[in-house]
């Protein structure tokens, strides 16, 4: 319930800020505290990369086989923001055969390391302009829909106030027999989903 900027930067944003009252401050770094220990105790290892990192498959199935050691046992999870920008360091003669290859490297990681990867992908233009929601939106689906185990769309409906409607569209769902619409309130300043 903190806005992400206060959280990451308490000293400018809490502790020098004229705006807030001593009460306000105390209260903002206690609730921040409690958050961080939260985030403590759930995880035992966090590791952010950006694509001045490196931006490719090569890059990402490297980065897992150096941490092997240190991940042996622990659950882990592979967040990849905007898989369509994943490249690779070899040649494909399309962008749908780099994707393939791209899908088929992932695949094999979530095996062989037992966790599971969370993707956001890019749709089509023409998907968007009709509204399509379903795996056949995603841009280059074919392997990435074949290779999925989850789809979720997520749909704005409605900007209210600080708040955004959202519908979450699961369309492909191997873990479960559900189908269809769920509707969330998104704060973006805040990263929190209702």
């Amino acid at each position: 319930g903190i806005p992400i900027n206060v959280v990451s930067n308490p000293k400018h944003r809490i502790v020098e800020n004229k705006y807030y009252t001593d009460a306000e401050k105390k209260d903002l770094m206690v609730r921040r505290e409690k958050a961080l220990d939260y985030m403590r105790k759930s995880m035992t290892m966090f590791n952010l990369k950006d694509a001045s990192n490196g931006y490719t498959i090569e890059y990402i199935m490297t980065l897992f086989k150096s941490i092997e050691p240190i991940i042996k046992g622990r659950k882990v999870v592979l967040v990849v923001d905007n898989l369509h920008k994943l490249r690779s360091t070899k040649e494909f003669r399309s962008d749908k055969s780099l994707v393939d290859s791209v899908c088929a490297n992932l695949k094999i990681l979530s095996g062989v390391y037992k966790c599971p990867v969370i993707a956001t992908v890019e749709h089509t233009k023409a998907s968007i302009q009709l509204g399509e929601t379903g795996g056949s939106a995603i841009k280059e689906s074919s392997s990435l829909h074949y290779d999925a185990n989850l789809i979720l769309t997520v749909v704005v409906k409605q900007v209210v106030g600080t708040f955004k409607l959202l519908d979450m569209v699961v369309s492909k769902n191997k873990m479960s027999t559900f189908i269809g619409t769920l509707p969330f309130r998104l704060y973006p300043d805040q990263s929190k989903v209702e």
